[in-house]
C-alpha cells in the first residue's frame, strides 16, 4: 500500500527544540506514524508536555534535557536514545533562536550564541547522531532552516547568515553521506504562529503587512510541518537529498 511508505514503525528519532511550537508539532507527527521519539530541550516543562502529548495520542517518547552549547551533552543525548530506543534513525535539528537588532549594534557574544544554537548546534548533533547512522547504514537527517537564510532582512543579519549556513550544512553533508545510505534535507519556513515568532503574528499592523506578502493569506500552523517532516524522514522520500524544502505560502515564490 502507498500510505505504508510514509510509516515509521521500529524507527528511533531525535527532535531537538521539541518542547516548542514547531517541535512538538514534529514530535506529535514521528509518533503517529510509529516513530520512537526522545523530545529534546533546554526547557524541561516544555519537553515534558511534549513527551505527555505523545503518550496521551499513543505513542512512545522520552524527554532528554540538553543545552545544545556543550557538545558533552549533545552526546549524552545521542547515547541515551540508543541506549533507550536501540538506534538513531531520524535526527530533526529544530531547535533556534532568533535575534532582531541592527548589524553595528550586535556584539559579539550575540553573534555567538545566535550562530552556536542555530548553526553549531547542528554541527555537533548531526556528528554525534551520524556516527551511529553510519555504523548501521542508513539515516535521515532533516535540518529547520528558514527562508530567512534565502533573502536578507533588515535587522536580522546574524539569524539570516545562520540559517543560510544551514542549508549549506544540508548539501554538504548530503554530499558526503550519501555513500552511507544518509539522506540530508532541509525545511524553509516562513511565518509560522509560534511563540518565536509572536511579535510579528500578533501585532495587528504587524501581521497584517506580512499577510500581504504572502500568496496564501495565512500564517503557517505548527501542524502544518508535521507531514512534511514525517516525508522527508519516512521512505518515500528515500530519493531525496540535499534539498531545501521552501514552507511559506508562496512568500518567496518571486525569488
Amino acid at each position: 500500500m502507498l500510505l505504508d511508505e510514509f510509516r515509521l514503525d521500529g524507527s528511533a528519532a531525535i527532535v531537538t527544540g521539541g518542547g516548542g511550537g514547531m517541535g512538538r508539532a514534529i514530535s506529535l507527527a514521528l509518533a503517529d506514524v510509529g516513530a520512537s521519539v526522545t523530545v529534546a530541550d533546554v526547557v524541561a516543562e516544555a519537553g515534558e508536555q511534549t513527551v505527555d502529548a505523545v503518550k496521551k495520542a499513543g505513542g512512545k517518547a522520552m524527554f532528554f534535557k540538553v543545552d545544545l552549547g556543550k557538545k558533552s551533552e549533545i552526546e549524552n543525548m545521542v547515547e541515551t536514545t540508543v541506549k533507550e530506543f536501540g538506534k538513531v534513525d531520524i535526527l530533526v535539528n529544530n531547535a533556534g533562536i532568533q535575534l532582531a537588532k541592527p548589524f553595528i549594534d550586535l556584539t559579539e557574544d550575540e553573534w555567538h550564541r545566535v550562530m552556536n544554537i542555530n548553526l553549531t548546534s547542528i554541527f555537533l548533533c548531526s556528528q554525534a547522531a551520524g556516527k551511529h547512522m553510519i555504523k548501521q547504514g542508513k539515516g535521515k537527517v532533516i535540518n529547520i532552516a528558514s527562508n530567512g537564510g534565502l533573502r536578507a532582512a533588515t535587522g536580522q543579519s546574524v539569524y539570516c547568515v545562520s540559517k543560510a549556513g544551514v542549508i549549506m550544512l544540508t548539501k554538504a553533508l548530503a554530499l558526503e553521506w550519501a555513500r552511507h545510505n544518509i539522506r540530508v534535507n532541509a525545511i524553509a519556513p516562513g511565518y509560522f504562529r509560534t511563540p518565536f515568532s509572536a511579535k510579528a503574528t500578533e501585532d495587528e499592523k504587524t501581521a497584517a503587512t506580512l499577510l500581504g506578502r504572502i500568496p496564501l493569506r495565512r500564517f503557517g500552523e505548527p501542524k502544518d510541518l508535521g507531514p512534511l517532516v514525517v516525508y522527508l524522514a519516512s521512505p518515500a522520500c528515500d530519493y531525496m537529498t540535499g534539498e531545501t524544502v521552501l514552507f511559506d505560502g508562496g512568500h518567496l515564490c518571486h525569488l
